[in-house]
């Protein structure tokens, strides 16, 4: 199983223990050496994981919180499929911004307020996510990635996150929006994560 973008490797531990034989590619070198060490996994950079030759195959690809970072993920992915195996599962999961919920409504009335009110207390800094998007635009997304890929399954869901850490008011908040996790809204669903399955049906990417 392909770990694309695994970090420092917590995932890789948990498959590892269970059972399975994980492959880790990570983007920065650096952190791929120190998943490397700390997991006892095969951790590589981007880089050299593209060089392979002959390239492996994966019965499982898996992308947890990536593609809201890549510059290209369209690129990416249909780079990427070429490893997974024909029949193989592509395991996609990610947050979803710009959905219903009403944490994602709270945050928009109470940045509005604080910059109406206490404009010196912004803070700007770089996005940490090149992309925003919901949950139709996360479906036609992957429409336009590969026609070998059938979705056989996706799941809109609620963690309440950030709010959920927060204080009384902001953890009410986020209580109420697990609650209304997954309820359709309008032709939409209530819910600030997505996770989607695929399996690769033939070679043409």
């Amino acid at each position: 199983m392909l770990d694309y973008g695994c970090g420092v490797g917590a995932f890789l531990k948990v498959l590892s223990s269970n059972g399975f034989f994980p492959f880790g590619v990570e983007y920065g070198s650096d952190v791929a050496k120190h998943a490397r060490d700390i997991t006892a996994c095969e951790v590589m950079s981007v880089e050299k994981f593209l060089a392979l030759s002959p390239k492996p195959s994966f019965d499982v690809i898996y992308l947890g919180d990536v593609l809201e970072h890549l510059s290209n993920p369209i690129d990416s992915l249909n780079t990427i499929l070429p490893f997974l195996k024909t029949g193989g599962i592509l395991f996609v999961e990610g947050p979803l911004e710009d959905n219903p919920s009403l944490v994602y409504w709270a945050s928009l009335v109470y940045g509005w307020l604080k910059y109406s009110l206490r404009s010196d207390l912004i803070m700007f800094h770089s996005p940490f996510h090149l992309f925003r998007t919901e949950s139709k635009q996360q479906l036609a997304f992957f429409g336009r990635v590969s026609t070998s890929l059938e979705l056989k399954h996706m799941n809109i869901f609620e963690t309440g996150f950030p709010y959920s850490h927060g204080g009384y008011i902001k953890r009410f908040i986020a209580n109420i929006s697990i609650i209304l996790s997954g309820k359709p809204f309008f032709g939409r669903t209530f819910g600030n994560r997505f996770q989607m399955i695929f399996t690769k049906n033939g070679d043409k990417i």
